[in-house]
C-alpha cells in the first residue's frame, strides 16, 4: 500500500536500518505466484511482507467493486498497519501483480527478536512509512485530476508504471480504462507536438 519511492534499504529515516535487519533475521522466504494474496481483507493475519522481488497491489472491496489503493514494489513493505499494530481484521487485500519473492515476518517473532529501543524505533518508522503514503494520496486526491495524476506517475516512476497493467492504473486513479487510454493518447500527442 505504500509509496513506490519509499525504499527500506536506502532510507535514512531512523528505524529503517533496524527494520531491514530484523526482517532479514526473522523473515521466512516465500515465492508468491501472480494473483495470489498475501493478506486478505477480514483476516486476522498478524504478519508483514518485505518485498524482495515483484509488485503487489493493495485493494479494498466496496459494494463488491474492487478499488486499488496503492502498489508495493521491491524493497517495500506490504502490510495492513491497523491490523498489524492492533490485532484487528485486515482492512484490505494485498495481492501479487507479478510472480514475487518476499520475506514473511510474523509480528510475534518481531516482538521477541527486537529489544525495546529497536522495537520503538521500528514502530515509529512504520507509522511514518504509512503516514507518508496516506498524506501523499490525500494531497493528490484533492489537488490533481486523473490526467495530472497519471502525468505525475509517468514522470516520477516511468519504469515501475510500465510494469503495472493499465486496468490497475485506471482503478488507482479512479477512472475507466477508456478514459486512461484517452489520457495516454493525449500525452503521446502532446509529446509529439513538442518534439516536432
Amino acid at each position: 500500500m505504500f509509496s513506490p519511492n519509499f525504499s527500506i534499504s536506502t532510507s535514512s529515516t531512523p528505524g529503517a536500518n533496524s527494520l531491514h535487519d530484523v526482517m532479514l533475521a526473522i523473515g521466512k522466504q516465500l515465492s508468491i505466484k501472480k494473483g495470489r494474496a498475501v493478506i486478505k481483507e477480514g483476516s486476522y493475519n498478524r504478519s508483514f511482507c518485505y518485498v524482495q522481488k515483484g509488485i503487489f497491489k493493495t485493494l479494498k472491496e466496496v459494494s463488491e467493486r474492487p478499488y486499488i489503493l496503492g502498489f508495493t514494489f521491491a524493497d517495500g513493505i506490504a502490510c495492513c498497519p491497523t491490523s498489524l499494530l492492533n490485532g484487528l481484521p485486515n482492512n484490505f487485500t494485498i495481492e501479487a501483480i507479478t510472480d514475487a519473492e518476499v520475506l514473511i515476518c510474523d509480528w510475534k517473532d518481531f516482538e521477541l527478536y527486537a529489544d525495546k529501543e529497536t522495537y520503538n524505533s521500528i514502530i515509529k518508522y512504520l507509522l511514518i512509512y504509512n503516514l507518508s503514503f496516506v498524506e501523499g494520496r490525500l494531497v493528490d486526491a484533492i489537488s490533481l485530476n486523473a490526467e495530472q495524476g497519471y502525468r505525475r506517475m509517468s514522470l516520477q516512476q516511468p519504469d515501475k508504471l510500465r510494469q503495472i497493467p493499465l486496468s490497475y492504473i485506471a482503478s488507482y486513479l479512479g477512472i475507466s480504462i477508456e478514459r486512461l487510454s484517452r489520457i495516454r493518447r493525449k500525452m503521446k500527442f502532446d509529446l509529439n507536438e513538442i518534439l516536432h
